[in-house]
């Protein structure tokens, strides 16, 4: 699997396939650390199984806030299927991270 350049910087994420097993590597939505020492999360999916990581985040611009909230769904499968995701059972784990903003 391949993100766009500018989601991994700014989410840092990996997938790595072990055999028949993708393992899902979690560092965080931190601006000031560019580099974290290990991961937040590390899930690891079976075929036909599901992640969802959900988080938030604010920022200072130059007179007001931006506010960010994201939901990640990585999805496992041999074979591509459109409707497998919602068709299919809980995920193996929800990661909240979302943080109090206020």
């Amino acid at each position: 699997m391949v993100f766009a350049p500018h989601d991994t910087t700014q989410h840092r994420l990996t997938i790595e396939h072990q055999g028949e097993v993708a393992e899902v590597c979690y560092f965080g939505t931190s601006f000031t650390q560019k580099t974290p020492p290990h991961a937040t999360d590390v899930v690891r999916l079976e075929p036909g199984s599901w992640l969802r990581i959900v988080g938030n985040r604010r920022t200072a611009l130059d007179d007001t806030w931006a506010y960010e909230k994201f939901v990640f769904n990585f999805v496992h499968l041999r074979h591509k299927d459109p409707d497998a995701l919602v068709g299919s059972q809980p995920p193996v784990a929800c990661l909240d991270h979302q943080i109090e903003l206020w």
